[in-house]
């Protein structure tokens, strides 16, 4: 168990705000915006394609989750287009299109990210912040798609994504960052002029195919049961991914799906514990169904997931030789979808006929955990496999024997951006 310690009730949670950009000028006016507002901000992105000019670089400084339109599938695009956001008027201007700055901590789920980059910039630079990409489509930049410059200890995790057609020196560019931990998780990364991924990385379930190379040295320090082509990235499985090129396959996003000839679909064989119940497109996995190494499963369906997740309380101690005033909460997915990798927020702690409202709160350490807040209002992230609950243990804090029971509220949020409100 993983301790984050909470500083007390605070209005950092009460003043995150939600935003819904219709266009470039408001996408960069509402990241400033976030930068300047306590909490985890949330930026919700239209089926429509944004075209920043060459001054609306983005830098982000603080906690801020940018998300696309996870069950909106192409035939209901009201404006035609999947959330895109595009870098073609930055090709020249010096400056990547979103930086990530040290102490922020950023979440982008299900839209695509593509064309430009300023000059031999990235489209996405990590500069000591910690990320999370889930379900994204990151393409098309004149220099890397991603490039983690920060020797820190900051984190970066991508989930269920696809990186293609990069002409940097790495589609995904850790080289330079001796202090980054960088985990894949069911990932494609294919497709690319140069290298898939420089520098050391972590990965499960990932495929790295018709880059060149696949993996700079050293690949992967980690690997549960990924492929390359090239026998350069140190992982499980070289064979013939055979991975088409990206196309608009259903979701929010472009996929690169496995081609009909793909050892992937036959003797190249995922763990299927690393596996999530949706791919990057959210389609959801049927009951028995297995899944791929890489983002697009072709055994997963459309289902569609209005259903919040259900949380419960397991135990309450107070007895002798018990950590005092103790209690367990669950969060399980009542629906296809599966608890997102934002899955408990918002979260506070508190005794009752006390005013000591600080604690802690610990959580198990999953499949794509980022990173443990200690901020009131933000998140603990994590994504658990198909059909298991999120344990979150609240306590009070080490030594206070005051009386009382303690109680616990939060947000919990399933893949697909449904959410409860638990308490």
């Amino acid at each position: 168990m993983l301790p984050i310690a909470l500083a007390g009730v605070s209005a950092q949670a009460a003043d995150a705000m939600t935003f819904h950009p219709m266009n470039a000028t408001d996408l960069f006016n509402d990241v400033a915006t976030a930068n300047s507002t306590p909490g985890m901000n949330v930026i919700d992105l239209s089926d429509v394609q944004y075209f920043p000019s060459a001054t609306q670089n983005m830098t982000i400084t603080g906690n801020l989750e940018i998300t696309g339109l996870p069950q909106l599938q192409p035939a209901q695009f009201v404006n035609g287009f999947a959330p895109d956001v595009n870098a073609q008027n930055q090709a020249g201007d010096g400056f990547p299109l979103f930086t990530i700055a040290a102490g922020a901590n950023v979440i982008f789920k299900g839209f695509n990210v593509d064309t430009g980059g300023g000059g031999t910039w990235p489209l996405l630079s990590d500069a000591g912040g910690n990320l999370e990409l889930d379900n994204m489509a990151v393409y098309g930049s004149i220099g890397d798609n991603l490039d983690i410059s920060a020797a820190s200890s900051n984190k970066v995790v991508i989930n269920n994504s696809y990186f293609t057609t990069s002409h940097g020196q790495a589609s995904i560019d850790n080289f330079g960052s001796a202090g980054t931990a960088l985990t894949l998780n069911n990932d494609t990364i294919a497709g690319n002029l140069h290298a898939g991924v420089s520098g050391p990385f972590v990965s499960h379930n990932d495929v790295f195919a018709t880059n060149s190379p696949d993996c700079d040295p050293p690949g992967t320090t980690s690997d549960v049961t990924s492929e390359d082509e090239d026998f350069s990235c140190n992982v499980t499985y070289s064979g013939t991914p055979a991975i088409q090129a990206g196309a608009n396959n259903g979701g929010p996003t472009f996929t690169g799906a496995p081609a009909s000839n793909s050892d992937l679909l036959t003797t190249d064989t995922a763990t299927q514990s690393w596996c999530e119940k949706s791919d990057q497109r959210f389609f959801t996995a049927p009951t028995g169904a297995t899944c791929i190494i890489g983002s697009y499963q072709p055994n997963y369906t459309l289902q569609s997931d209005t259903a919040g997740p259900v949380c419960t309380v397991d135990f309450k101690d107070s007895g002798p030789g018990f950590n005092p005033n103790e209690m367990q909460v669950h969060a399980t997915d009542s629906g296809v979808a599966g608890i997102g990798s934002d899955a408990i927020s918002n979260q506070t702690i508190e005794l009752k006929n006390t005013t000591t409202t600080n604690g802690t709160v610990s959580s198990a350490n999953v499949p794509g955990t980022l990173w443990d807040e200690t901020t009131p209002g933000s998140n603990i992230l994590g994504e658990p496999s198909s059909g298991t609950a999120y344990p979150v243990l609240a306590q009070k804090p080490s030594g206070d024997t005051t009386a009382g029971d303690t109680f616990w509220s939060f947000t919990a949020t399933d893949w697909f951006n449904n959410q409860t409100q638990c308490q």
